[in-house]
């Protein structure tokens, strides 16, 4: 009779928690640490895309396998990142035999393509870079963010925006040349 009264008990209170609509429990928005972020990327192969850079030339990722890669993250409306335009030029250029540079900017073609021509920008950048550059290149590294692939298509060093935030134009560019170097040589 005990076991029945229990029982009965049970299924009362079951019923009332099967007839209740669940709730939703709202998470505060969560930023995973940059440190733990960069780990999940680097080190492994590179996401593959393929796209249209301003120019119209359609560029591969994994045809650029046996060359050192550069992907970088910028805006033209972020003044950090769009500082670093004329660098990232004069770096493609510096080792333009070992080293491919893709900006992918966050703005559609006809809003870069001024920026780019009156700065002389000689590599190649790919509009409406958002998405991609979010969904697969950590967004929450910010925007400026630089990624470094091997020769193997591994990425083997992350650059955040802090680093920019961090460091000056003249700090930042002797450390990026010196992951360019051990990376291309």
């Amino acid at each position: 009779m005990r076991t029945g009264i229990v029982l009965f008990i049970f299924l009362i209170l079951s019923s009332f928690a099967i007839g209740q609509d669940h709730f939703l429990v709202e998470l505060e928005e969560f930023t995973p640490p940059e440190k733990e972020l960069i780990a999940s990327i680097k080190g492994f192969p590179a996401e593959m895309f393929l796209a249209n850079d301003i120019d119209g030339e359609e560029h591969f990722l994994g045809n650029y396998k046996g060359t050192t890669v550069i992907l970088w993250f910028w805006s033209t409306e972020d003044q950090l990142s769009s500082d670093w335009l004329s660098s990232m030029n004069l770096l493609h250029l510096q080792y333009l035999d070992d080293l491919k540079v893709f900006g992918f900017a966050h703005q559609n073609k006809e809003e870069i393509l001024p920026v780019t021509q009156d700065n002389a920008i000689l590599f190649s950048n790919i509009p409406n870079g958002t998405l991609f550059g979010d969904a697969v290149y950590g967004g929450d590294l910010g925007l400026g963010r630089m990624f470094f692939i091997d020769e193997f298509g591994i990425v083997k060093e992350v650059l955040p925006r802090s680093f920019f935030e961090q460091n000056s134009l003249e700090q930042a560019t002797p450390i990026i040349e010196k992951i360019i170097e051990k990376l291309a040589y």
